[in-house]
C-alpha cells in the first residue's frame, strides 16, 4: 500500500513540474508583452510604480535598429522615462527595460540606446530647432520626438564613447536651458 502511496505522489509531482513549470514562461511573456496602448500603459505602471495619483500617459513612440526595437517616452507626474520594448515578431513588444533620461534643459531630455544611437525628446513650447551633428531639424510640433541612428562605437578600455553633438534651440538660436 505504501508503495502505491509513493507512485501517487511521484505522479502528482511530475504532473505540476511539466503542467505548472511552464505557466511561469507563458505568464512572464503575456505580462510583458505590449500588443496595445493599454499593454504599454499597463507595463510602464508596474515597472514604474508612479505616485498614487500619477498615471503613465504615453508621449510618443517610435521604432529603431530596423523595426526589431520599440521605445516608447511616457510621462507619469512631473516626470518622463523612456520605455525600451524588443519586438516579437507576430505577437507584439516584450519589455526590456526602462530608460531614465539625460535633462538636457528645461523640458528636454535624451537617451543614449547602446548601441544603436540616441532617443531625443522636447516638451518646451520654446524649442525651434533641433541641431545634431551639424544638421539643424526644424521642429514642427511639440512634444518634438526624434531618434538619431548613430552608431555608438565601443571604446576598447572604457566601454561606450561618442562624438555626438545636439542642442535643443529656440527662435533665435539660444540653447533652451
Amino acid at each position: 500500500m505504501k508503495k502505491n502511496r509513493n507512485y501517487v505522489l511521484i505522479a502528482v509531482l511530475m504532473f505540476f513540474a511539466v503542467v505548472l513549470v511552464p505557466w511561469g514562461d507563458i505568464y512572464e511573456s503575456i505580462f510583458n508583452t505590449a500588443r496595445t496602448e493599454e499593454d504599454i500603459v499597463r507595463i510602464a505602471t508596474r515597472e514604474l510604480k508612479p505616485h498614487e495619483g500619477d498615471e503613465v500617459e504615453i508621449i510618443d513612440t517610435f521604432t529603431y535598429n530596423g523595426n526589431t526595437k520599440a521605445a516608447v517616452w511616457v510621462q507619469y507626474g512631473n516626470k518622463v522615462a523612456l520605455i525600451d520594448f524588443d519586438r516579437n515578431w507576430g505577437e507584439g513588444f516584450v519589455f526590456n527595460k526602462i530608460a531614465k533620461p539625460i535633462i538636457r534643459g528645461d523640458g528636454c531630455y535624451s537617451v543614449p540606446l547602446f548601441p544603436d544611437g540616441y532617443a531625443f525628446l522636447c516638451t518646451n513650447e520654446k524649442i525651434a530647432v533641433f541641431y545634431i551633428n551639424g544638421e539643424e531639424i526644424p521642429v514642427e510640433k511639440v512634444p518634438f520626438v526624434c531618434f538619431h541612428d548613430d552608431r555608438i562605437p565601443a571604446h576598447e578600455t572604457t566601454g561606450y564613447t561618442t562624438t555626438t553633438e545636439y542642442y535643443f534651440l529656440d527662435r533665435d538660436g539660444n540653447e533652451l536651458q
